[in-house]
């Protein structure tokens, strides 16, 4: 499946786990957490002020769950002194027992290392994911410096630039409510192929908080170069989308970088945009993004400059999570034969 439609599933698959307006929302007091057993770390009987939290609910048998938890565990590294990260559990259908949770968490060993906690009784779950309406797990709830919900989603979409903000007092929850409402339109025009409705929409909601929504740039992108196969305006709108709010995701520009990259129809491509943005992406990450990395190192081939393709795509290598390596030594092999 190529990045693209990978960022179409990974849209669409949010409109089913995105803020509804239930019996929990943003801007409300968050639930205290009654939690029968505390597998890792300290029990919190209280919301600290003046220190956020996120409470994620997971399960061992959820594959998705099991993705996010590296990247929390660097989010808790990261925070340590600003933030606590909690993942909760609970029994349920699908064989989910505080005893599995504790061999998960053991075996785990340094890959998770947050706070984790089972909710026998569900009552947790109740107060929050069944409150707020949230259908599917992973799923993450921040609570700000006041003890209130600022966000709710996915672990893997956009909870990084949300802790960044909470923690030094640059997050707006009326903007998030605003935001999410028009994803949550925009997502369902997707879904019932009005695209051209949901083009129309998308360049306001990526202004509304361009770390969260910046994908969606990359969306629009994509669609217009390769389902209206319109590449001038693809084109055009790429580089509105550099040079707009878009200019500080760097998983939106490493994206459309890797939609030129990749087009079928090699004799349009502009190359040199495609560099331009991937080097901004990398720059944003600071070389610790293994596929903004790929992307670079991809550009520079594809611009005839192997050297610098094989240098990229080795530091793509030596930062890469051990599940990427495989692919990205096999794409270095390809660099090595063409040089």
């Amino acid at each position: 499946m190529s990045r693209f439609l990978v960022l179409v599933a990974s849209l669409l698959l949010v409109a089913h786990s995105a803020i509804a307006q239930g019996q929990l929302a943003i801007g409300d007091p968050a639930p205290k957490l009654e939690i029968s057993s505390w597998v890792r770390g300290d029990p919190i009987p209280e919301f600290v002020a003046g220190h956020v939290y996120v409470v994620e609910f997971w399960a061992t048998w959820c594959p998705p769950c099991k993705k996010s938890i590296p990247h929390l565990t660097e989010l808790q590294t990261t925070y340590k002194d600003q933030a606590t990260i909690v993942g909760v559990s609970a029994k349920d259908a699908n064989g989910e027992t505080l005893d599995r949770v504790r061999k998960h968490v053991a075996s785990a060993g340094d890959t998770l290392a947050y706070t984790v906690a089972f909710d026998d009784g569900s009552k947790t779950n109740q107060a929050y994911m069944v409150a707020a309406r949230q259908r599917g797990i992973p799923t993450a709830f921040v609570i700000d410096k006041h003890g209130k919900i600022a966000w709710i989603g996915h672990p893997l979409m956009g909870l990084d630039g949300v802790i960044e903000r909470v923690v030094n007092d640059e997050f707006n929850p009326d903007d998030a409510q605003k935001g999410e409402a028009l994803a949550a339109e925009i997502r369902e025009l997707i879904r019932t192929q009005r695209h051209d409705e949901a083009m129309a929409k998308l360049d306001g909601l990526v202004a509304i908080d361009p770390k969260r929504y910046g994908p969606y740039a990359a969306y629009k992108f994509g669609y217009l170069l390769t389902t209206r196969g319109d590449r001038p305006a693809a084109y055009a709108y790429a580089r509105q989308a550099m040079n707009g709010p878009a200019n500080i995701n760097a998983n939106a520009l490493s994206s459309i970088a890797w939609t030129i990259l990749t087009d079928k129809e090699t004799a349009s491509r502009q190359l040199d945009l495609a560099m331009e943005l991937s080097k901004r992406a990398v720059e944003l990450s600071k070389n610790q993004d293994a596929s903004i990395l790929d992307t670079l190192a991809r550009a520079h081939f594809e611009s005839g400059d192997a050297a610098n393709a094989i240098q990229t795509q080795k530091l793509a290598i030596s930062v890469a999570k051990p599940a990427e390596r495989k692919e990205m030594e096999a794409t270095l092999s390809r660099y090595e034969r063409k040089q």
